[in-house]
């Protein structure tokens, strides 16, 4: 081996070897503390640009569950105000049905009357109340669009102003046996037919929305798993990884301790 006070090879190549370890040290250390192996452009330009597009993928499924939740609350407040509705027809079909009886006595139709006018008037509160962020799907003509997915699909859900299909037809309380006939037979009827209309279009309407929650939430715990093997970094291996660069630097420092103690080597031969 050629001994050079000028130039020390050994030094040379224990340093190169030094700063090897120390780069990766750094890598294996970011990782370690971040908890990702591409934490940022830097680390891989490529990779991180795709995980940026899924995070943003992400993002935006997040916004459209949000609408689709807050359009199925919607759906739930008018069915349970719907459901009021169509259990109170029970108590309605019963007084008119004995306001249809040519016999009863005046007291009595007075009384069932009343009765009849209390329970359209809680028809029109249930209906009125069925609201929800600021909607009513109960009293409105203009259906809701919901957006459904990333891609700005959406799903409608009918609005039904059954201030008109149901307590119009309901009509005031019957005067006479003839007119609660009339009545039962016919503006009930349509009534007790659009209310059914409207529960059995929200029920539609909740499934369908529900599936799409429940898909949207599929393809987000997906892309959460892809992005995962993306940028996650394997925290068991840096860290079994990050003792071995630790120690190969302890080493490589020594071994550079070592090699710049040749020029003092050379001095000991000229005395």
């Amino acid at each position: 081996m050629v001994s050079s006070i000028h130039t020390n090879n050994s030094a040379l190549i224990a340093l190169e070897g030094l700063n090897s370890i120390g780069k990766q040290l750094d890598t294996v250390t970011k990782q370690v503390n971040t908890g990702y192996k591409v934490n940022d452009a830097l680390d891989d330009g490529a990779a991180f640009a795709v995980a940026q597009g899924l995070r943003s993928d992400l993002s935006a499924i997040d916004a459209v569950t949000g609408q689709l939740q807050s359009a199925q609350g919607l759906i739930q407040v008018a069915n349970s105000a719907g459901t009021n509705v169509s259990n109170d027809f029970q108590n309605l079909q019963s007084v008119l049905t004995k306001l249809s009886d040519s016999d009863l006595s005046s007291s009595a139709r007075s009384d069932y009357a009343a009765q009849y006018t209390s329970i359209v008037n809680e028809i029109s509160g249930y209906i009125s109340s069925a609201t929800f962020n600021g909607q009513n799907l109960l009293n409105s003509t203009t259906a809701v669009n919901v957006i459904s997915n990333t891609s700005g699909s959406t799903i409608t859900v009918t609005s039904f102003d059954l201030n008109s299909q149901v307590v119009t037809n309901l009509g005031s309380a019957p005067t006479d046996a003839a007119s609660a006939i009339a009545l039962l037979t016919g503006g009930f009827v349509t009534a007790q037919t659009n209310i059914a209309n409207a529960l059995s279009s929200y029920g539609t309407a909740n499934t369908r929305i529900g599936n799409q929650i429940s898909y949207l939430g599929a393809v987000s715990d997906a892309t959460t798993t892809g992005l995962g093997s993306i940028v996650d970094a394997d925290l068991a291996k840096q860290s079994a990884k990050l003792q071995s660069l630790q120690t190969q630097q302890q080493l490589a420092t020594q071994t550079l301790s070592i090699a710049n103690q040749q020029s003092s080597i050379i001095l000991n031969l000229f005395k």
